[in-house]
């Protein structure tokens, strides 16, 4: 998956171009589903390795 960044063991962040229109739909394996590319972008390119991640 584009700009991935991962948080826990098959656990990722990652740009997903038409999660919006599809959702959960067709399947998810646990993973935090960002549709704005530039906010992604941003994320991927400013998260240092280890940083610690908190999903709510």
């Amino acid at each position: 998956m584009p700009y991935s960044i991962m948080f826990h063991p098959d656990m990722y962040v990652h740009y997903s171009s038409d999660f919006a229109k599809r959702g959960y739909a067709t399947s998810s394996h646990g993973c935090v589903n960002v549709g704005d590319k530039d906010a992604i972008l941003w994320l991927y390119e400013n998260t240092p390795i280890g940083a610690t991640v908190h999903v709510f």
